[in-house]
């Protein structure tokens, strides 16, 4: 039984490819910068496709379909809700969900593109939105 598209079965590995490439492109191949980039627009694009497809898209697609209740989620859990179910479970729904979040923050923050996510940088890039914030940035 199929649950998911075609165009959600090709976003996921488009994805996967894209975000490889970022990775290949940004570590290993320093003359791939443009194409760095490039790649990174499309995974924006990508990531809003997803967004308005998991509005507007197929019963099997949509965020409401498997966004977990808390009764839901507390019972996987605790393993008291013993239910098979047909796409993610709970966690693996609240995963994609911070997934999708995450990486749209990371191809849609120009800072977060810039600088990255590694911990001794994190104070650079609060200090960089403090100062956007007061107006001080662009």
């Amino acid at each position: 039984m199929k649950v998911w598209d075609i165009y959600t079965r090709l976003w996921h590995w488009l994805l996967v490819l894209g975000i490889f490439f970022q990775w290949l492109s940004g570590e290993v191949l320093d003359d791939q910068m443009q194409n760095h980039a490039l790649i990174g627009y499309t995974l924006l694009g990508m990531m809003i496709f997803r967004i308005c497809w998991g509005l507007i898209g197929p019963e099997a697609v949509r965020f409401t379909r498997f966004v977990p209740s808390w009764t839901t989620l507390s019972g996987y859990i605790t393993k008291s809700n013993k239910a098979i179910f047909v796409s993610h479970n709970p966690l693996g729904a609240l995963a994609v969900l911070a997934f999708i979040v995450l990486i749209t923050l990371k191809f849609s923050l120009p800072d977060l593109c810039i600088i990255g996510y590694l911990p001794a940088q994190r104070h650079l890039l609060l200090n960089c939105m403090k100062l956007r914030l007061l107006g001080y940035c662009y």
